[in-house]
């Protein structure tokens, strides 16, 4: 029942999210796997958007409504569907395909263990919104106290609203009682990232890959499963972030503003699924501004430098407001006191703690305010020396993730341990595509690669 449940809300999102693509013209310009990870998105975006607009007239049956949205709009894609569907299974060559499945299955096992999983152990409670989904799919409706009354909700009460929807959803669909509803959401963004980013790679052009996302997927497909086993939001804001920076590409590739647009429909959405997508979508805005001041001049003003600091200083300003928002977490400071005072006797103890600490002072959630606008200053200069910069910072704290998960000298505190992926699933997305782009624009594949 449960798997039945899971798979019909999954394809009811897909039908919804097609039927979106088709009536906003995109759907005949993408690649297939292209097409099958934005359709998801596109769905789910449809859902957010549907919901937060009854609720915000307190109209009742906001998420059920949402599901007749889906299957209203999917027939606008039924065609697109059918000839897609009909195109795959008489493609012959699949070696592609067979290497995206091998790259896949083990995401695809993690997330099935972890739907499994009962009740929500090992999970971040944090941002499990259990409480906030169920009352939104036995209401209805948004009701205030659900969201302020401490003695109604313990958790965080100024998380967005996004996921919760999403949570609702699924659980509109199949049994509410049943925590693994919840998760659905997480887990499944968690495989279509990595599709997405396939569909990318494949649409790069001069015969080949870029020589740089080639190892970036490898990569990229443990990060997505590290954090699929806290439960993070990051996995659905950065998915969205993911679709958003591929479209922008593409716009600078043929200058259509359909690109930009629904690019900026998906970074809207990853800020409504968790504060930090809110300064991707200031970056994101910036990137489309200074690229039409490109298209429209050949010498841009000499104003349009100042963007740089500029940037930095909005990203940090709202990188600050966003940590603010959080709850209290265990400094640095803390953990040094922690080594100082002596209760981590072990040296090989210290020295990982140590080792920690230096991961965690670039990667924890209070480095907002520098690996983001440093990725904004690469993309705003096109600069490659920045690129490469933001690209080793991260490459630094990706080392980390192994240390973070396996080391038995774990810091008490999770959430430190969970920082590496946390904030490499936000700037993945920006550095590994604008990374790419300047790659290709260079005419370095993998083909042209040295060997």
């Amino acid at each position: 029942m449960i798997l039945a449940s899971l798979l019909a809300a999954v394809l009811i999102l897909a039908w919804g999210g097609a039927g979106a693509l088709v009536a906003g013209g995109l759907a005949r310009r993408l690649g297939a796997a292209e097409f099958f990870g934005l359709s998801t998105l596109a769905g789910a975006s449809l859902v957010i958007t549907w919901s937060l607009l009854m609720m915000t007239f307190h109209l009742p049956f906001a998420i059920l409504s949402s599901v007749g949205v889906l299957l209203i709009a999917g027939l606008a894609g039924y065609g697109e569907w059918r000839d897609r569907l009909s195109r795959i299974a008489a493609h012959r060559p699949v070696r592609a395909e067979i290497i995206l499945a091998l790259l896949l299955l083990p995401a695809a096992a993690k997330v099935f263990a972890e739907v499994q999983l009962l009740p929500l152990t090992g999970w971040d409670s944090r941002i499990i919104w259990g409480f906030k989904a169920k009352v939104l799919s036995a209401e209805g409706t948004v009701l205030a106290p659900a969201f302020t009354d401490p003695y109604r909700i313990h958790l965080h009460p100024k998380y967005p609203i996004g996921v919760p929807i999403l949570q609702s959803y699924f659980a509109a669909i199949g049994p509410a009682d049943d925590d693994r509803m919840f998760k659905a959401p997480i887990a499944l963004f968690g495989l279509v990232a990595p599709i997405l980013l396939w569909g990318v790679m494949r649409r790069s052009a001069g015969g080949g890959f870029p020589a740089v996302l080639g190892p970036a997927l490898l990569t990229y497909l443990p990060l997505w499963v590290s954090a699929l086993e806290v439960s993070l939001p990051e996995v659905v804001s950065g998915c969205l972030q993911l679709a958003a920076a591929g479209l922008f590409l593409r716009w600078t590739d043929d200058g259509d503003i359909f690109w930009a647009a629904w690019g900026m429909l998906f970074a809207v959405q990853s800020a409504l699924c968790k504060q930090e997508g809110m300064v991707f979508l200031i970056i994101y805005g910036i990137l489309v501004f200074v690229h039409f001041l490109r298209k429209t001049a050949p010498h841009p003003p000499a104003g349009s430098i100042a963007l740089v600091p500029a940037t930095i200083a909005v990203c940090g300003a709202l990188s600050w407001i966003a940590l603010s928002r959080h709850l209290p977490i265990v400094s640095t400071v803390d953990y040094a006191g922690i080594v100082l005072n002596g209760e981590w006797t072990c040296s090989a103890g210290k020295l990982t703690l140590i080792l920690l600490e230096l991961g965690a002072i670039i990667a924890s959630p209070s480095s907002w305010g520098f690996l983001f606008p440093l990725a904004a200053a690469a993309a705003v200069t096109l600069d490659g020396r920045l690129m490469w910069l933001t690209l080793l910072i991260a490459a630094y704290a990706l080392a980390f993730v192994p240390v973070f998960v396996l080391s038995p000298w774990q810091p008490l505190e999770p959430h430190i341990r969970i920082a590496l992926p946390r904030i490499l699933l936000q700037i993945a997305p920006l550095a590994v595509l604008l990374i790419g782009e300047r790659m290709r624009q260079s005419g370095w594949t993998l083909h042209s690669a040295p060997r």
